[in-house]
């Protein structure tokens, strides 16, 4: 990988964010984290820039959602967000995870047509899931270790 030369000109945030949208292209091992707000975690994964981000209203801050965007859409984000890479391994959701973000990605099944727990995000190829019919979010699938926590709150209809 070449960084674009700043020889004879200052660095500008384009400048910068093209090095690191080059970097980020050219070593899949390596993610970049950005603010809290929107995408939390951005990588370029089977030819495509993913983004991820965590929690959302009624669920658990280890749920992940995420999407395919565009190049221009990372560019974007790569301007107006201050970064931190990672090595794709050291990547954690947060405090307290067992596995990296990107890990829990493919447990989660985030970017694949599986079913997934409702409140924690598991996939149904990584836990047995159970349909349930909730009283505020109609059918849903949980999982054997939050239905408790369902039940118990009175949160599902029999």
């Amino acid at each position: 990988m070449t960084l674009q030369q700043h020889t004879n000109d200052a660095a500008t945030p384009e400048s910068v964010r093209d090095d690191i949208y080059e970097y980020l292209e050219e070593a899949p091992d390596v993610t970049a984290e950005g603010s809290l707000r929107g995408w939390r975690w951005v990588r370029w994964v089977d030819g495509e820039w993913r983004v991820v981000n965590s929690g959302g209203k009624h669920r658990l801050n280890r749920y992940l959602y995420g999407k395919v965007v565009t190049p221009g859409e990372i560019k974007s984000w790569l301007t107006t967000n201050p970064v931190t890479l990672h090595a794709t391994c050291d990547a954690y959701n947060h405090d307290g995870c067992e596995h990296p973000v990107w890990e829990d990605v493919e447990r989660q099944g985030v970017f694949t047509d599986e079913n997934r727990c409702f409140w924690c995000g598991i996939s149904e190829s990584h836990s047995t899931l159970n349909s349930e019919t909730a009283v505020e979010h109609g059918d849903i699938h949980l999982c054997n270790d939050c239905r408790p926590t369902w039940v118990k709150q009175d949160e599902l209809i029999d």
